[in-house]
């Protein structure tokens, strides 16, 4: 339909004129007539008509002047035969590159003269005269004297002094001014900044570089760390910022193949991220070889129709990514194509000192081998931000005897502007005990022993840290382990004293969108779609937190240890943060909540009234913390690099103090080198208190018969006492009561509420309590022979005994 367009608007030029009228009878009319578009059956041609000018218009095909004209601008520029495959240089735009310096230089002039005209309008008018009746160069000594720099940015000094000269860490600039063709390596070790100097890099391309939003993307790990990008750079550039895309790789793979999360889940389909990425690197692999072989005519065009004018990728978290990530990104960036022009240009940002993810696929020898694969420059930024001096060279002795280190040569040390500080920082003097050096502290081996002895010493920080006071700032503190399961014992202890406690759990792994909470906004979502049948309906801004306030009662803050809640809460708070006051798109709001998955639950935010963090090595990472406790419990005994680089990350989240565990008799394989730089102490022992050892262990889907309730009718009793449950209510688990073999779970009205699937065994030790965990909504399926149509499903956690031993309780318990 647009090609017919145009060929009708091309009839209806005279001469060279680029202005073109037309009456809507006319252009319909035309439509109608052309065979080729007989059969698609359109019935209101004007609607027809008016969805092609605007993709026509919104692709600057067309220029459409307030309805009233057509402007045609699309033009095809040939070469001779001779020049086709002329390389061009600098000096072909050197007459450009001045035009477009005059006119940077204009700009400022005139800034100037309305900062004149502010305060005085006679100096203001004496500007104008002297920029008319001077040579450049007087008028440039004469008003841009000591500033002549000024002339030569693309934007005001303000944003030039944000975005550069604040960093005031020549590393970051030079990070941040990198050339714009080529690829860059930056190697950050942990509180560099890393985060800050990709927004700062976007940022001087946006304003300094004039580089359109649309050219540039970051990918990054997940997307908690992308709505940060976006916050900070929406907060340092302001709306420019709207257009960039920062994005997860998931998210990525999604956009190549052009696969919606919404569409899916209506269609009752599965996403597999793993296919989506392959599938997406095997398009971009397409599009690069082209019709005519790697590297030709054909090639461009096929990738600049898939990448839209993506020019410069920022990669965060780079150690992090494994082969099918690998081969994404190089396809991505064209790293095999023989032209230069047709590469993107590829910033990769991580520290292989902080790989922790092998188990996932995650390679460190991709960070390794990426300035042979890109030909890449590479930076390093050693100026941690974080952590005391103390903390930071504790954890320098402890990484140093990796192997293969990329930064070997070199130590992290603290940022310049703290050079002169004491190396324990404020807590040198607020703790007369360390004196802000690292703590060593010997506990006995047993686990609520270790347990007690830990807690002591916490409870002695917090009084300190609250200034005195036993109650609140709990907030500051995180405990580490190395395994959920070494956390049971201080869980019970903290608990026993009334001292608030949240741990966070990576057992129950469903989809926010599955659970009740979530199911409730998906509903919310799908009705605004249904009551306008058209897929761009937008929210005001502020609805969706409005929404969630009035639904579920939550403080102001949003705070919550109820899981999905808080997921809610965080889910919504980062949708509607990344908008900047701007409608949202429901369909966009959708697809969003289906990729959040089950969210990071980030619960750590250092807040007075926030409880103590529990939390294992693994999900650490990422975080920061004033104070640091890290667990022996046998944990830390493997002395391999992998383990090494893990409790590198453990320490380095540690701002004001940190805190080792060494078992009595232990082996613990990474505290020699601190025999030195540590204080090590062997407390008093902490008296432990007579407590039964109980642990909880949540039942995922798996374990339950997700189909059992949809069997029963919508108006059967089963359904009524499930929405009756909220998570934290208690159940009992009793046998069936038909008889069978197997387990049931029952409200306390005895109402049968679930059935657990076959493979579901009990603890073997005793069970003391029993809860929901989480309620799920599932909806019947073609083919299923189910009587519900929607149903909900109750996942329990259940609580049991634990031998008071070293023994620990496998991880798969169930």
């Amino acid at each position: 339909m647009c090609l017919s367009l145009l060929q009708h608007f091309t009839r209806l030029r005279k001469g060279n004129t680029r202005l073109v009228t037309a009456k809507q009878g006319e252009l319909e009319t035309a439509l109608q007539s052309d065979l080729a578009l007989a059969h698609l059956g359109i019935n209101d041609w004007g609607v027809a008509l008016s969805s092609a000018l605007l993709y026509l218009d919104a692709n600057e095909v067309l220029h459409l002047a307030r309805g009233k004209a057509v402007f045609r601008s699309a033009m095809r520029i040939a070469f001779e035969p001779t020049a086709q495959r002329r390389q061009f240089n600098k000096g072909d735009y050197a007459e450009l590159a001045l035009h477009y310096q005059s006119k940077i230089a204009q700009v400022h002039v005139m800034a100037e003269f309305a900062k004149l005209a502010l305060h005085k309008v006679q100096a203001a008018m004496q500007f104008i005269l002297d920029y008319f009746r001077l040579d450049r160069d007087s008028f440039i000594r004469q008003y841009f004297g000591g500033r002549k720099d000024v002339l030569e940015m693309a934007t005001t000094e303000a944003a030039h002094r944000r975005i550069l000269v604040d960093l005031a860490n020549p590393e970051q600039q030079a990070i941040v001014t990198a050339p714009l063709t080529g690829c860059q390596l930056v190697l950050a070790g942990p509180g560099s900044g890393k985060t800050r100097v990709i927004v700062h890099r976007v940022a001087w391309l946006l304003r300094e570089r004039l580089v359109e939003p649309e050219a540039i993307m970051v990918l990054a790990y997940n997307r908690h760390a992308a709505h940060e990008i976006r916050q900070r750079l929406w907060q340092l550039v302001g709306v420019d910022a709207a257009g960039v895309t920062v994005q997860t790789l998931h998210s990525l793979a999604m956009r190549i193949t052009g696969t919606s999360y919404a569409v899916a889940a209506e269609r009752g389909e599965t996403i597999d991220f793993s296919a989506a990425i392959v599938q997406a690197t095997q398009r971009l692999t397409r599009a690069a070889q082209g019709d005519d072989g790697p590297g030709g005519d054909e090639t461009s065009v096929a990738r600049d129709r898939l990448l839209a004018g993506l020019r410069f990728v920022l990669v965060d978290e780079y150690q992090d990514i494994n082969g099918e990530h690998y081969a994404l990104i190089s396809a991505l960036a064209g790293r095999t194509l023989a032209a230069q022009d047709d590469r993107l240009s590829l910033m990769a940002v991580g520290d292989d000192d902080q790989n922790i993810y092998a188990f996932g696929g995650a390679s460190v020898r991709y960070i390794r081998q990426f300035e042979t694969d890109y030909q890449a420059q590479c930076y390093r930024l050693l100026e941690n931000y974080r952590s005391s001096a103390h903390i930071i060279d504790a954890a320098n002795a402890v990484i140093a005897p990796a192997r293969q280190r990329m930064k070997s040569a070199e130590q992290l040390r603290v940022n310049h502007a703290r050079r002169e500080a004491p190396p324990g920082g404020e807590w040198g003097t607020r703790d007369p005990l360390t004196q802000g050096r690292v703590h060593v502290l010997r506990t006995p081996a047993a686990p609520l022993a270790e347990a007690a002895t830990a807690l002591a010493e916490l409870q002695r920080l917090q009084a300190l840290h609250a200034g005195g006071s036993s109650a609140g700032h709990w907030g500051h503190f995180a405990v580490i382990a190395r395994r959920w399961d070494d956390l049971d014992a201080l869980e019970n202890l903290c608990k026993n004293q009334s001292i608030p406690v949240l741990r966070l759990r990576e057992e129950l792994q469903i989809p926010l969108h599955s659970t009740r909470e979530g199911d409730g906004l998906l509903q919310l979502l799908r009705g605004a779609l249904r009551r306008t049948r058209h897929k761009r309906v937008t929210l005001r801004a502020g609805t969706l937190a409005r929404w969630l306030r009035l639904r579920h009662h939550l403080p102001a803050d949003g705070f919550t240890t109820h899981p999905f809640l808080a997921a809610l809460a965080q889910f919504i708070a980062e949708t509607e943060g990344s908008a900047y006051g701007f409608a949202l798109a429901v369909d966009q709001v959708t697809d969003a909540l289906y990729e959040f998955g089950n969210g990071s639950r980030r619960q750590g935010a250092a807040r007075p009234n926030a409880p103590l963090l529990l939390l294992s090595a693994h999900s650490a990472k990422g975080l920061e913390f004033d104070h640091v406790l890290v667990l022996d419990s046998g944990g830390w005994q493997q002395p391999s690099d992998e383990e090494r680089r893990l409790f590198y990350v453990a320490m380095t989240r540690a701002r004001l103090s940190l805190t080792l565990c060494a078992a009595e008799g232990g082996m613990h394989a990474f505290l020699a080198p601190l025999e030195q730089l540590a204080l090590h102490a062997r407390p008093q022992p902490a008296p432990v208190p007579t407590l039964a050892l109980t642990r909880s262990r949540a039942c995922g889907p798996e374990f339950v018969v997700l189909s059992w309730p949809g069997y029963f009718q919508p108006d059967a009793p089963i359904h009524a006492a499930i929405a009756r449950l909220q998570v934290g209510d208690a159940l009992t688990l009793q046998p069936r009561r038909d008889g069978k073999p197997g387990w049931e779970l029952r409200d306390l009205q005895d109402t049968t509420v679930g059935r657990m699937a076959g493979r579901f065994e009990p603890p073997g030790t005793h069970i003391t309590g029993v809860q929901v965990a989480a309620i799920q909504v599932r909806e019947r399926q073609s083919g299923d022979q189910l009587a519900s149509e929607r149903w909900e499903i109750v996942l329990p956690e259940i609580v049991f005994e634990k031998p008071n031993t070293s023994t620990q309780v496998p991880g798969d318990a169930f």
